[in-house]
C-alpha cells in the first residue's frame, strides 16, 4: 500500500497485519480505515522520516470511539528489515 489511496488498494487482509509506508498523501488515519475494511487485525506503519512516527497528532479518537485496528508504528530502519 505504499503511498496509494486506500480506495484504490484491493487486498484481502482478515485476521492479518498490514504493513505500510507512512505518506504524506495518504493519513494514517485513513490507512486504518482500508485496513480494517480489508479485515486486518493490526496496521504497522513504517515511518518514512526519522525516528518513530506518530501515528496522531491530536488523536482524532476519544476512549468512547476507539480506532478501527491497533495501530503500531516502526522506525525507517526497523521497516526495511
Amino acid at each position: 500500500m505504499r503511498g496509494h489511496p486506500p480506495r484504490t488498494v484491493r487486498w484481502h487482509a482478515r485476521g492479518k497485519a498490514v504493513l505500510v509506508r507512512r505518506s504524506g498523501a495518504v493519513p494514517v488515519t485513513e490507512q486504518a480505515a482500508a485496513a480494517a475494511t480489508a479485515g486486518a487485525s493490526l496496521l504497522i506503519v513504517v515511518n518514512d522520516g526519522t525516528g518513530r512516527a506518530q501515528p496522531w497528532e491530536d488523536s482524532p479518537y476519544l476512549p468512547a470511539d476507539p480506532p478501527p485496528l491497533t495501530v503500531a508504528t516502526l522506525t525507517r530502519d526497523e521497516g526495511e528489515r
